[in-house]
């Protein structure tokens, strides 16, 4: 990870010489490098964002969160997980449904947060 960028701090200039407020989340995005699924045990937080079919490899990784769930005994190394799929059709979110309510069942430390948006107009004439 490369740690060359750094936060504007209040009163601080940036190159248009305005003045920028403290920033209050740092964060990192680089890649993608190889399969999703390979390294995120290491992490406290984790966010998976994914769109339509991009959601098949999430969901391995979905399943074994909730299987390491199932465990008697066993509780998550992760602090959070937050997950967001932006699906056109509402109809093709059914392939995580159950995967959904599993987790939302077994998730008893609540670190779970599942989201889904559908984006796509369900009618003809329907403004969403």
């Amino acid at each position: 990870m490369n740690n060359e960028h750094k936060p504007i701090v209040e009163g601080q200039e940036k190159d248009g010489g305005e003045s920028q407020e403290e920033a209050e989340i740092i964060a990192y995005i680089d890649g993608p490098f190889g399969a999703p699924a390979e390294q995120f045990r290491g992490y406290d937080h984790l966010i998976f964002v994914a769109s339509g079919v991009g959601v098949t490899p999430f969901s391995s990784i979905m399943i074994t969160l909730l299987y390491e769930l199932k465990k008697t005994e066993t509780k998550l190394p992760h602090k959070s997980v937050s997950f967001f799929w932006i699906q056109r059709q509402y109809n093709k979110t059914d392939y995580m449904n159950n995967i959904f309510k599993d987790i939302i069942n077994e998730d008893k430390e609540r670190i779970f947060d599942l989201n889904v948006y559908i984006t796509g107009a369900q009618r003809k004439y329907d403004p969403r």
